[in-house]
């Protein structure tokens, strides 16, 4: 548990979203073992998963999901 999350993306619909995070889920491990946040944020829904305790943990996630091509930031909640 924790105030910190990993943002993977913003997507144009709430099902893509979801599917980024089943594609991911099944190869890295960190977005698997996380729960997933859809955040509805208008024209667009962001993907973020955790909660993380601290910002060097949603920090390791991120570098997990950058090291297999995809963007991700760490926020707080």
């Amino acid at each position: 548990t924790g105030p910190w999350r990993a943002q993977i993306g913003a997507f144009s619909t709430e099902a893509r979203a979801k599917a980024q995070y089943d594609n991911l889920g099944k190869t890295i491990p960190a977005v698997a073992q996380a729960q997933p946040y859809l955040v509805d944020a208008g024209r667009v829904t962001r993907l973020q998963i955790g909660p993380f305790a601290s910002k060097a943990a949603a920090d390791r996630a991120c570098a997990a999901v950058k090291r297999a091509g995809n963007g991700c930031f760490s926020l707080k909640k």
